[in-house]
């Protein structure tokens, strides 16, 4: 077995003399096989030329539903288990992926603004013209980086999206291993994705801090329902816990604490709905915050995530026109 350098160069070989079959395995690239002679003592040059895969050109349109209007800056990502892909609405709301490899795709279509869109499995066989329609509301699966902020003073841990990367001992995550199962796709903002153990990236001596673009909750809502899914890990080590996450409501004028939490479920947690118009002035710079903090690093292990979050409206549609 052999892999690879970059300008394609290998080196292989083994002990015994004689003429072997010897196959090339590459992503992206049909498999080829060739016949080595192998004579002791001597160097035996083979060079193969594998044959990439076809592409094909992918593109389409993202639209308002309904009102058919385009929908710029829309991100349109295709991944699968070796390949991603990334393209961005023009004005025009149109997109282009020209040279997407033959597969199986998921395929995630995100805006601020906009319910998320998600396809489970986009084969890619040939040419393909696609339209999405989204409807205008707050929602976040975070299969696109659709700009949520992250600020931190801490050493290690900050708030980073991605698929979570499950850390654990002793038979307990700390860092989830897959993201909330209440909503499609693979991606979750989680504090700190690295390693495998349980003190690997978790939150250490400060805090981070992950906040919500704007929300235009005054003109696109009558009644604003806000929820999301939450995980917290932080298991008592020598000395009780003492560190929370603390969801807050800003409004541009006044910040409000919605929840704190700090109960060790190992599972992802569903929040509770929070009617907004009960709770503060509504007005259309409104915005999330999560913000937790380790204040003992020497002792404790700190894992927080975020997935799921959705504004819905409270009152039926035909009562209300989203702006």
């Amino acid at each position: 077995y052999a892999a690879s350098s970059l300008n394609g160069g290998y080196k292989s070989g083994q002990p015994t003399a004689g003429t072997f079959e010897v196959k090339f395995t590459a992503k992206g690239y049909f498999d080829a096989a060739a016949q080595a002679v192998l004579v002791s003592g001597q160097v035996t040059i083979l060079d193969v030329q594998m044959t990439p895969w076809p592409s094909h050109l992918i593109s389409g349109k993202v639209l308002e539903k309904g009102a058919g209007a385009p929908i710029p800056d829309a991100i349109v990502f295709l991944e699968n288990q070796d390949f991603n892909y990334t393209a961005k609405t023009d004005a025009n709301g149109a997109f282009s992926l020209p040279s997407v490899l033959i597969g199986d795709y998921s395929v995630a279509v995100g805006e601020w603004g906009f319910e998320n869109i998600f396809l489970e499995k986009l084969t890619v066989d040939g040419n393909k013209d696609l339209l999405f329609e989204s409807g205008k509301a707050y929602q976040d699966n975070f299969n696109t980086d659709l700009g949520w902020a992250v600020s931190s003073n801490a050493t290690d841990g900050f708030w980073e999206r991605g698929i979570p990367l499950g850390t654990e001992a002793a038979g307990s995550f700390f860092n989830p291993p897959i993201d909330s199962p209440n909503d499609p796709g693979k991606y979750a903002y989680v504090t700190g994705n690295q390693g495998i153990f349980a003190n690997d990236d978790d939150v250490d001596a400060g805090a981070t801090i992950l906040t919500s673009p704007p929300m235009l909750l005054k003109s696109r809502y009558n009644r604003p329902l806000i929820s999301y899914d939450t995980w917290f890990f932080e298991p008592d080590g020598n000395t009780p816990g003492n560190d929370t996450l603390v969801v807050s409501l800003d409004n541009g004028k006044e910040r409000i604490v919605l929840e704190t939490v700090d109960d060790n479920v190992q599972q992802w947690r569903p929040s509770a709905v929070f009617d907004v118009s009960q709770l503060m002035e509504m007005t259309d710079d409104m915005r999330l915050i999560f913000y937790t903090s380790d204040y003992n690093p020497d002792y404790h292990f700190l894992e927080v995530g975020l997935d799921n979050f959705k504004v819905t409206e409270g009152i039926p549609d035909e009562y209300f026109s989203v702006a």
